[in-house]
């Protein structure tokens, strides 16, 4: 995850730092990336955006989870649609949870959004559980972030547990299909 600070907000001086460290992290091999901000409006930097997309092309980069917390998350989706459709700036992935407060409540805008059927898939996750992966697959989405689901201790500070990634991997083949 490129972020310069615990918050969604970035500053140039950040930005450049994190453009450095992409080079430095693609240079050691990293194949991929998330990252995403919000400008001072609540809505997507989408200048932001895009240099730190363009910094770290070819590879592919998640857009994480900022249009949870945006101040018009219905505007900040048509925001990442956009960016979605201009080429070298298109993220593979859309991490979101739906809302702020996690899948339990943002699994209704998760679907509605799988509907639209995005260029880019939908990643879900944030608060994501086990009951959740049958309806959001049926919503279509086929990507999840487990996260803390698959630490021993719920933390993120834990490493992820082998047997309960393989728990995960098979819930979601059955859900989906793959």
């Amino acid at each position: 995850m490129l972020r310069a600070n615990a918050g969604l907000r970035t500053s140039p001086a950040e930005l450049d730092r994190l453009r450095r460290a992409a080079a430095s992290l693609a240079a050691a091999g990293a194949d991929g990336f998330a990252f995403g901000f919000l400008g001072a409006d609540g809505l997507v930097d989408v200048a932001a955006v895009t240099a730190l997309a363009a910094a770290v092309a070819p590879r592919p980069w998640t857009f994480h989870r900022v249009l949870d917390h945006a101040a018009d998350p219905a505007r900040a989706w048509e925001q990442v649609c956009a960016l979605v459709r201009v080429p070298g700036t298109a993220p593979d992935a859309v991490r979101s949870a739906g809302s702020p407060r996690g899948v339990d409540a943002g699994l209704p805008v998760l679907a509605r959004r799988a509907a639209e059927r995005p260029a880019a898939p939908i990643l879900a996750g944030g608060g994501l559980r086990r009951r959740h992966v049958a309806a959001l697959a049926a919503a279509g989405i086929t990507a999840f972030h487990a996260g803390t689901a698959v630490r021993r201790d719920g933390s993120t500070g834990a490493p992820a547990d082998a047997a309960l990634v393989a728990e995960w991997r098979a819930l979601v083949r059955a859900a989906t299909g793959g």
